[in-house]
């Protein structure tokens, strides 16, 4: 039950270290004190405890690198630890327990919530309302005007870091415009760079090679205006190798109206625009649900640990996808316009019609008819296209919440692969997230390392220096363990406990354990002697047997435990070094398993530890 304790209250102290030391020198995935929220709610610790701690630690929200959120961190931590040893006779020391924020202050913290995310709306639609712009007057043919404000929207979504946006606006508006409409192939030349760059960091391989294409038409057609020796080619459009559902109807243009064409002949045109929308439409929905099932299958393989050459493949899919969704889109916008401009004109036709056949009557009245029936027309119209507006401008905001959404997932593995070796992350993610148990017997060799006189090195140091200290010390110890094939299990405040064999195996796991132990006394004493970390003594115990190994938990919680006496044991040798005054000691066990050629001395004690009814038989090193 102890031992359940301090591999527990290990757990969270890794947790909390590697969470606010991240922090220390670099911005990461996410900020301590989320981390630490959802660290609250996976051990199901009580609100009134959480609202304690965490009130102190949300006042210096805005201030995560400074020493004083550090300190009030590192306290949390220590009472997280306390409470999870002994919870029925935990209680918060009162002395230190943080004064209870006013109704004013908290009224001031969610007036400053509220008037952060207003900002992030109004700079959102200033931000569409430039692309509207922007779009409006490409219709027109304004191409300078539109360039404007599309240069304008890009500088708004630079600010708000949307990048796939602003390098589709930069790349397929702006320097399209440049180069088809005003053959400005330098200014065209001048934008594409820029955006092949971004799409380098967005990892869009098939947008890079599709900036290289245009680069080098525009390149060619540059030369050849500078020549005036032929007629610029047009920026190649690069088409994405998911097929396309295109209406035929989209690339055929209606055929001219005469003059003054019969009423049932613009009926008939009305008829079959509308046919093209309605087709448009279908095609349109037919995008949407593919790009639903193409996010759905990404969800999938994220949470069922697929491989990045599986999850790349899906992600180029969705990506094409919804760019032929939006071409899709932009063509049924253009049908829309084009038949409520048809309507009007019939609307206009039929009133001129009436107009001559209510003339001999009544001439003012007529006119008044036409007057009334051309206003409800346009106010209709404009309706329409606000609602269209609105419902493009909503269609983004989700598009960008699940963007956000595909974010927050990969945070969330990034920060497990953080708090534990990779090994035992595979681990902890497999199962297809059943959240069961899964068990198995293994042969492993275990390590069991200890910084001497810890405490008394630390007493008088600060939180900031110990932290280093063992970053220093502890680091580089740990990167050898890794090396040479082993997992950490648990980092303790001046040690750790490592496992080689487990979940994987490297081959011989006691030699590997073995050299891991050498090479890390000779870094210590290399690094001591040149001053690289403070002078520093370890003591490491090794002892190899069958353990039982596998994820213990449930649903919400699951961790990676090895057990078995074999853990005992190689903890109690660690603990004979003192007695030895030696540096290694290890169990007849791992020194059997050791190439004879090594030429080890073979000449071992027998000696009782804790626990154990029998002797052990131990050599010792160093």
């Amino acid at each position: 039950m102890h031992i359940k304790k301090v591999l527990l209250s290990s757990f969270l102290f890794t947790l909390c270290f590697f969470g606010s030391n991240q922090y220390t020198f670099g911005n990461t995935l996410q900020n301590p004190l989320d981390s630490l929220k959802r660290v609250f709610k996976t051990l199901k610790i009580p609100y009134e405890l959480q609202e304690e701690w965490v009130e102190s630690l949300e006042d210096l929200e805005d201030q995560q690198d400074t020493p004083a959120f550090r300190k009030l961190l590192t306290s949390v931590d220590e009472e997280l630890k306390k409470y999870l040893v002994d919870r029925d006779n935990y209680r918060y020391n009162s002395q230190e327990k943080p004064k209870k924020r006013n109704l004013k202050d908290r009224l001031n913290k969610i007036g400053k919530q509220v008037s952060k995310t207003v900002n992030q709306g109004v700079k959102s639609t200033e931000i569409t309302i430039h692309l509207e712009k922007a779009k409006d007057a490409e219709r027109k043919g304004n191409y300078p005007e539109a360039i404007h404000y599309y240069k304008k929207g890009v500088e708004g979504l630079a600010k708000q870091e949307k990048w796939d946006t602003w390098a589709k606006i930069q790349e397929f508006n702006i320097a399209d415009i440049m180069a088809s409409k005003l053959k400005n192939f330098e200014g065209a030349l001048a934008i594409l760079p820029d955006v092949k760059e971004k799409l380098r960091t967005l990892g869009d391989g098939e947008g890079m090679q599709r900036i290289d294409t245009k680069i080098k038409n525009l390149r060619k057609n540059l030369d050849l205006s500078v020549a005036k020796d032929a007629t610029p080619v047009l920026l190649e459009k690069t088409s994405t190798k998911t097929p396309t559902v295109t209406p035929t109807t989209t690339t055929v243009q209606p055929p001219t109206p005469p003059v003054s064409p019969d009423i049932s002949v613009i009926n008939a045109q009305i008829k079959k625009r509308e046919e093209a929308y309605a087709k448009q439409q279908a095609a349109i929905e037919e995008r949407r649900q593919k790009e639903a099932e193409a996010t759905a299958k990404i969800i999938e393989a994220e949470r069922t640990g697929s491989n990045a050459k599986e999850l790349a493949a899906l992600r180029k899919e969705k990506r094409s996808l919804e760019k032929a969704r939006l071409n899709d889109e932009k063509e049924a916008d253009k049908l829309k316009e084009e038949l409520m401009e048809q309507k009007l004109s019939l609307a206009e036709k039929e009133s001129e019609i009436n107009k001559a056949a209510l003339a001999q009557r009544n001439l003012y009245g007529g006119l008044a008819i036409l007057g009334l029936l051309l206003f409800s027309t346009v106010i209709m119209y404009r309706s329409k296209k606000k609602d269209h507006k609105k419902l493009a401008v909503a269609y983004g905001e989700l598009e960008e919440a699940q963007k956000e959404l595909k974010i927050a997932e990969q945070k969330i593995k990034g920060l497990l692969d953080q708090q534990v070796s990779g090994a035992v992350a595979t681990a902890l993610l497999s199962e297809n997230g059943t959240g069961g148990t899964k068990h198995e017997r293994r042969f492993v060799c275990v390590l069991f390392l200890d910084i001497r006189n810890f405490t008394p090195f630390v007493e008088s140091k600060t939180p900031e220096e110990i932290i280093e200290y063992q970053n220093n010390v502890l680091g580089f110890m740990m990167e050898k363990i890794v090396e040479h094939g082993g997992i950490v299990n648990t980092v303790l405040g001046d040690g750790f406990m490592a496992t080689f064999g487990a979940p994987v195996s490297a081959g011989n796991d006691c030699l590997q354990a073995y050299k891991a132990a050498v090479e890390i006394m000779q870094m210590v004493r290399e690094k001591s002697r040149t001053g690289q970390i403070p002078p520093t003594k370890i003591g490491i115990g090794m002892h190899a047997g069958n353990v039982v190994a596998g994820n213990v938990g449930t649903k919400t919680r699951k961790q990676y435990l090895i057990s078995g006496n074999t853990v005992i044991i190689a903890s109690r040798l660690e603990q004979l070094n003192k007695q030895y005054g030696s540096s290694l000691i290890i169990s007849k066990e791992v020194v059997e398993r050791l190439p004879a050629a090594m030429n080890l001395p073979r000449v071992f004690d027998q000696v009782m530890v804790k626990g154990r009814s029998k002797p052990v038989q131990i050599a010792k090193y160093g």
